[in-house]
């Protein structure tokens, strides 16, 4: 299941967003190149890494999400839940910063119809960026 699986996510993904790459050997990241943000944001676009399990895919607490460094809102509150070069930012020298979202459940199927996706997951993480307060 998990092959086809990524590669029918991976066809979703490029149809929603554009171009995207991948780890097409053990499907442990996905990096979509151009995200809109949402109004929120005085940039409209940035890089979204989603580091995944891998072949756990149903391990939701194993998925971790990255975005272009100093991303700024426009009501000037802090982004308390993106990390530009604190510890917790492991990719911090690849030019991104660490998205602190956590999926509550992932429950996805062979057919990417009736089961979770990695686009649920992006929808997902678009609406908490979107949030006027991120708690």
């Amino acid at each position: 299941m998990i092959v086809p699986w990524y590669q029918k996510n991976i066809q979703m993904l490029e149809r929603l967003f554009g171009p995207v790459s991948y780890d097409g050997m053990a499907y442990n990241w996905v990096l979509i190149h151009s995200l809109a943000l949402p109004p929120t944001f005085h940039q409209h676009q940035s890089n979204f890494l989603i580091k995944t399990p891998g072949a756990d895919i149903e391990n939701h607490k194993a998925y971790d999400f990255y975005m272009n460094k100093y991303l700024t809102r426009l009501d000037g509150r802090e982004r308390v839940h993106l990390f530009n070069d604190d510890w917790y930012n492991d990719l911090r020298e690849n030019n991104f910063a660490r998205l602190s979202f956590h999926l509550r459940s992932f429950r996805p199927t062979p057919d990417v119809v009736s089961g979770d996706t990695l686009a649920d997951i992006v929808q997902a993480a678009y609406n908490f960026l979107a949030e006027r307060e991120w708690k």
